[in-house]
C-alpha cells in the first residue's frame, strides 16, 4: 500500500514540549544572564514566531523567526534560518547586545528541531500499532507491515505546523465472517 496523509502539530502542543526544554534555562556571557521564563509559538504567513520571555541581566521578550521545513538528508523537520525578527536585533543591538553573541538562539533552535522529530517517531509508532491488528468491522481485520514513513511536505496553519506523510506498506485484509446481505 500507499497511502498519504496529513498530521498536524498543534501551536500549544509544540509549545508544551519546548515549555519542557526551554524554560529555566540560564544564558551567560561575561556578568551579564538571562533565564527563560516562557515561550510562546504562532505562525505568521510561512514563519513560525517563538517568543521568548527573558529575566534577568535583560527582562523582556525576544521574537525568532524560522521557516519549517523538510531536511531530506537528516529525514527530519528542522526550523530554518531561525532569527531574531529586525525588530528584536535592532533594539538588542542599542540595550543588550551580549545577547546577540550568546548562544540563545541555537538552543532555541536545537530543542525545536527535537520537538518536530520527536512527534514524527510517535506518529510511526503510532502507524505501527494501529497496523497490528486494526479491526474494520466485525469479522474483518486488518493486519499489516510499516515499511517507511517519510515527510513530503511541511508548511504552517493558522493552529499549527502541517506535515504531509508518505506512507509505505504491507497489509493483509483477514475476512473470518461474512455478513448475508440484506435487503432483498
Amino acid at each position: 500500500i500507499e497511502l498519504y496523509l496529513k498530521a498536524a502539530i498543534p501551536f500549544d502542543e509544540a509549545e508544551r514540549i519546548a515549555k519542557a526544554q526551554l524554560v529555566g534555562e540560564r544564558f551567560e556571557q561575561g556578568k551579564r544572564a538571562v533565564t527563560i521564563e516562557d515561550i510562546e509559538l504562532f505562525g505568521q504567513g510561512n514563519k513560525i514566531v517563538v517568543n521568548t520571555k527573558l529575566s534577568g541581566s535583560y527582562t523582556g521578550s525576544i521574537y525568532l523567526t524560522g521557516k519549517p521545513v523538510y531536511n531530506e538528508r537528516k529525514g527530519s523537520v528542522d526550523v530554518e534560518d531561525l532569527n531574531f525578527t529586525l525588530e528584536t536585533q535592532n533594539f538588542l543591538f542599542k540595550s543588550a547586545g551580549w545577547l546577540l553573541r550568546s548562544t540563545i538562539k541555537n538552543k532555541i533552535k536545537d530543542n525545536l528541531n527535537f520537538l518536530l522529530d520527536y512527534n514524527l517517531d510517535e506518529a510511526r509508532s503510532l502507524i505501527k500499532q494501529q497496523l497490528e491488528n486494526y479491526e474494520i468491522t466485525k469479522g474483518a481485520n486488518l493486519k499489516g507491515e510499516l515499511d517507511n514513513l517519510s515527510i513530503t511536505n511541511v508548511y504552517l496553519t493558522p493552529d499549527g505546523i502541517r506535515v504531509d506523510l508518505g506512507i509505505n506498506g504491507k497489509v493483509q485484509l483477514k475476512i473470518s465472517e461474512l455478513m448475508p446481505p440484506t435487503g432483498k
